[in-house]
Order: C-alpha cells, then sequence, then structure tokens
C-alpha cells in the first residue's frame, strides 16, 4: 500500500496548476488514511498468523519427538512381550539383569506419552484449522485489496481526466485573458477617441451657437429694418388717406357726407342685432364629398372662419374654402398619420400633431413647412396654440406633454405626466394646462413651473379622446369613449354636467368634438355616422344629425363667424352642414 500511495504522490509531478496538486493532495490523504485503517487489521491477521504457525511449528517438532519417543516404547514393549513369553529361566535372568519394577514403569511411561500424542494431535487440528480461518482472511483481505486496487485505478483515471481537463482550462483561461487584454487595449482606444470626439462636439457646439447667434442678431436686425420700413410705409399712406379724405371733404356738400355717415353705421348696427340674437348651430346638410385617400382624424376652423382644415391618414393636410367647400392646398410632410391639427390665432400657421413623433407647423399662405417639432419618443396625439401664438403645447404616447417656443423651435419645458396623452389644451392666460389621457383622468398643469396643479382620476369610465376649453377658460369639456361628454370648472375643479344621447356612441379613441364660438353649444361625432349636438347651458340634446356619413364619424368642427359646422369620418369624406 505504501507503494501505491508513493505511485499515486509521482503523478503529482506532471500535474499543472494549483488545482491538480489539491487533488492529488486529496487522493494520497485518502489512500494513506485507508491503509493506516486497514494496516490495524491486517496487523492482527499477521500476528495471530505468526502464533499460529509458530504454535504448529512447536507441535509438529514434540510430535516427532513424541513419535520418537513412541517408537522406542514399542520397541521396550516388544522387548519386554518377548521376555515375558520365554521360559522362567530367562525371566529370572532378565529380572536379575533389568530389575523387577521396569514393566509397570514402561507402561505408565506409554500411556503418559500416548496422552501426550493425543494432546499434540489435538492441538495440531487446532492450529491446522486456525491455519484455514486465517487462509480465508488472507482471501477475503487479498478481494478487498483488488477492489482497492480497482478504486485506486480508476481514482488514477479520474486524475489523469482531471489534470487533462485542468490543461484545456488552462488553454481556455490563457486564451480569455488574452482576448480581455486585447479588449481592453481596444476600449482605452475608443475611449480616447470618445474623449477626443467630445472635445471636438463641443467645439463645434460652440461655433453653432456662435453662428446662431449672429444668424439670430441678423435676423433681429432685418426685422427691425422691416419694421422701421414697415412704420414708414404706414405713416406715408396714413399721410396720403388724410390728404384724400380732406379733398373729398372740401369737395361733396356736407348733406352726402352726413348721409354716408348714416349708411355706414347701418351694418354696424346690424351686426351688433344678430350678435344679440346669438348663435344657433346648424340643422341641415348643405354639401358632401370626399376629401381624402384614408380616415379623417381632425377638421378645424379658423379664427375668421374663411378656411377649414382636415387631417388624415393619408399624411396630409388639406385646406378648404368655407363657403364653397373649394379646396385650396395641400399641406405634406408627415411621415405618418396627421393625429390633430391647429390654427393658430392670427391664421397664418397651422399645426399638425403626427404619428411619426413629431409635430409641423406650416405657413397657410405658402404652403411650406417652417418648424418640425422633434423631441417626443412616441406618437404625438395632440397639439394646440397659446393664446399669443408664441408658443405650442404637444401631447405624446410616451407620457410626456412638451412646451415649444416657436421664435426658435425648440422645446421649453417636458412635462411627465404618468399615461399616455389623448388631448391637450392651454387656456388663455397662457399658463393653466390642461390634459386628457389614456388612464380616464384629468389633469390640469402650470406651463410656467411644469407642476400639476390637480389631477381628477377617472374624470370618464373610460380614456378621453378630446377635450375643448370654454371661450373664457372658466369650463372645460371632454369626450370619453364611455359614451359621455363631459363640463369641467376649471376653478372648483369638478363636474357640472354630464350630456348623453340614447343613439349617442363614441366610435374612436381619438373622436374630436366641437364647440361654438360663444362656448354654449358642443358637437361630438358619432359612431353610426350620426353627428349630436347639445345645448351646454341646459344639458339637453339640441340635434341629432344623420343620413349624411355611411359610417363612424371621427372629427367635427363649428364656424366661430357662421352658422355652419364640418365633419369628416373614418371614410375620408367630408360633411359641411348649416
Amino acid at each position: 500500500y505504501q507503494r501505491r500511495v508513493r505511485d499515486a504522490a509521482s503523478t503529482k509531478t506532471t500535474m499543472s496548476g494549483s488545482v491538480v496538486e489539491t487533488n492529488t493532495a486529496h487522493i494520497a490523504s485518502l489512500l494513506a488514511e485507508r491503509d493506516r485503517t486497514q494496516s490495524v487489521l491486517f496487523h492482527d491477521l499477521i500476528y495471530n498468523w505468526t502464533l499460529a504457525s509458530d504454535l504448529l511449528r512447536v507441535a509438529l517438532d514434540k510430535q516427532g519427538v513424541l513419535e520418537s519417543e513412541v517408537a522406542r516404547l514399542h520397541r521396550d514393549r516388544a522387548h519386554i512381550v518377548r521376555r515375558s513369553s520365554a521360559p522362567p529361566s530367562e525371566h529370572a535372568g532378565v529380572a536379575d539383569v533389568d530389575g523387577s519394577g521396569e514393566p509397570n514403569e514402561l507402561t505408565a511411561e506409554l500411556e503418559r506419552l500416548q496422552g501426550d500424542l493425543t494432546r499434540a494431535h489435538k492441538r495440531s487440528a487446532e492450529a491446522a484449522q486456525t491455519a484455514l480461518d486465517l487462509q480465508h482472511q488472507v482471501k477475503t483481505l487479498q478481494h478487498a485489496n483488488s477492489k482497492a486496487d480497482d478504486e485506486l485505478d480508476e481514482w488514477r483515471e479520474r486524475l489523469a481526466k482531471s489534470a487533462s481537463r485542468c490543461a484545456f482550462l488552462d488553454d481556455q483561461l490563457h486564451e480569455k485573458e488574452t482576448t480581455v487584454r486585447v479588449l481592453r487595449d481596444e476600449l482605452q482606444a475608443l475611449q480616447i477617441e470618445l474623449i477626443k470626439s467630445e472635445e471636438k462636439a463641443k467645439i463645434l457646439a460652440e461655433e453653432n451657437q456662435a453662428v446662431v447667434e449672429k444668424y439670430m442678431e441678423r435676423v433681429n436686425a432685418d426685422a427691425a429694418k422691416m419694421n422701421e420700413a414697415t412704420a414708414l410705409f404706414e405713416e406715408v399712406r396714413a399721410a396720403h388717406q388724410r390728404a384724400e379724405l380732406a379733398e373729398q371733404v372740401a369737395l361733396e356738400p356736407s348733406t352726402t357726407s352726413g348721409g354716408r355717415a348714416h349708411s355706414a353705421s347701418a351694418p354696424a348696427q346690424r351686426r351688433g342685432s344678430s350678435a344679440r340674437r346669438g348663435y344657433e348651430p346648424p340643422s341641415a346638410q348643405r354639401k358632401a364629398f370626399v376629401a381624402h385617400g384614408g380616415e379623417l382624424t381632425s377638421v378645424v376652423f379658423n379664427g375668421n372662419g374663411t378656411l377649414f382644415a382636415s387631417g388624415s391618414s393619408d399624411k396630409s393636410v388639406k385646406l378648404w374654402d368655407s363657403r364653397t367647400g373649394a379646396h385650396q392646398s395641400t399641406l405634406r410632410g408627415s411621415l405618418q398619420t396627421v393625429m390633430s391639427i391647429a390654427f393658430s390665432p392670427s391664421g397664418e400657421y397651422i399645426l399638425g400633431a403626427c404619428n411619426d413623433n413629431s409635430a409641423r407647423l406650416w405657413s397657410v399662405e405658402r404652403g411650406t413647412e417652417r418648424h418640425t417639432l422633434t423631441g417626443h419618443v412616441g406618437k404625438v396625439f395632440s397639439a394646440t396654440f397659446s393664446a399669443d401664438g408664441s408658443r405650442v403645447a404637444t401631447g405624446s404616447h410616451d407620457r410626456t406633454l412638451k412646451l415649444w417656443d416657436l421664435q426658435r423651435g425648440h422645446c421649453v419645458r417636458t412635462i411627465f405626466c404618468f399615461s399616455s396623452c389623448n388631448a391637450v389644451a392651454l387656456g388663455r392666460d397662457g399658463v393653466t394646462l390642461a390634459s386628457g389621457h389614456f388612464d380616464s383622468s384629468l389633469r390640469f398643469w402650470s406651463s410656467e413651473r411644469g407642476e400639476s396643479v390637480k389631477e381628477l382620476p377617472n374624470a370618464h369610465k373610460g380614456q378621453i379622446t378630446s377635450i375643448v376649453l370654454t371661450p373664457d377658460g372658466q369650463q372645460l369639456l371632454s369626450c370619453g369613449r364611455d359614451d359621455t361628454l363631459r363640463l369641467f370648472d376649471t376653478r372648483s375643479y369638478t363636474c357640472v354636467r354630464s350630456l348623453a344621447a340614447p343613439n349617442f356612441r363614441c366610435g374612436l379613441n381619438w373622436a374630436k368634438i366641437g364647440m361654438s364660438a360663444d362656448g354654449r353649444f358642443a358637437s361630438a361625432p358619432g359612431h353610426a355616422g350620426a353627428v349630436f349636438v347639445w345645448d351646454l347651458l341646459s344639458g339637453a340634446l339640441h340635434s341629432e344629425l344623420g343620413g349624411a356619413h355611411d359610417g363612424v364619424v371621427s372629427c367635427v368642427a363649428l364656424n366661430p363667424m357662421q352658422r355652419q359646422m364640418v365633419s369628416g369620418d373614418r371614410g375620408g369624406k367630408i360633411v359641411m352642414w348649416e
């Protein structure tokens, strides 16, 4: 066993690495422990075997001595027998020679020696049985030794496999270390390049800022010159008009001028009387036509009611004459659906919220794009102007609201609103910002601080599709997928009225509602081709206009200056009402 332990330990020199040495030491300790525990058993066996061998050898020696003695005694007995069978004279002679007590002594000695021989045979048999038992134990231990040799061979094989595995892992480790070293060098090189790129970007940003500042200074200077030229032109034109008026006054009689003054005041009186009569919503279809190659998403009138615009899934915005319905122009540039549109307060620009994650500002007169407002990371569902037209608010599916400065086309504030925004509205003060959301909540914000002012959770039982502020900004009207319109007080943040109708169903997530210029009437698109009009003062349904659309109506708008309304559906059809 010591030789096997030394052989197992000698394999340690062929291993590499601390893992192999640890395994070898562990196996050697196991073998040494086994040798120690089994040596005790072998010591007892060897001791007993040696003792039995010694006893057997002594017994055999003593048996030989006893056999020699017995043979001698047999000879003596035979001699005695011969003497006893001889004549008396011979017996007397022998007796005289040998003595009379010798036969008895020899017999006693013979019996004693026979007893010793019997006991010697018995001890010999016992020693032989002990030897057989020890041989059986030796065979058992030899079998155990053979099994231990097999286990030792198995452990040697495992040790060889472990050594091979360790060598393979060492090679892989070396390869990985080489790869890591190369990657570390590449990372350092990339970091150096990044630092250089950042320095270049910083320099370019400073140069760009300087160029922008120079450009803005030049633009401001040009604007100042244009303002001076315009003021000079206005002064000249005013002086020319005063001169012409003075000549006309000097030539015409006073009675004519008095009659003309009277006739000039008549239209103003008629307009005043018309305003006192109030606005009445349209009730009859005037004209219907297919306006777009895709579904309509929004319609809106400009401030003086002479134009209305339509946005569609065909990626375009179209302008129409509100009196004749004639097509004026098409505004392009959006890469996806235009979800919402709005005219600037001056009517000079039109704003579109697009599904390509941007909002676009077009010039109405030139039909060209002035700004593309990018910064959202989701679809932009709604966009609106501030009362002075200098800023824009947008709401997006990315759960943010953004405020934009139109002079520079930059985002000046981002508000996180925690839910996809479907609609936005800016108050006349330019500070109050309202938003309607996918989670059925209305939220009010301070656009100056970007902070939440009030949140109305579950303002509807379904997501909010559209919101509109009344002209005085004291109330807000919302439309939801729960098939209701709700009027909220923006001062107390309470619902003052809920509007519904038996046949009214809000059919789209982006259905757009309209409101009259005096804030008295509201219109909403229905899912079955009808348009619904409510009286906001009484909350009663004023009219249900059907028969013009063939499918789901998606948007509606009321003319602020005339008794006119337009509506659009998913088939791209526009209906003009009067």
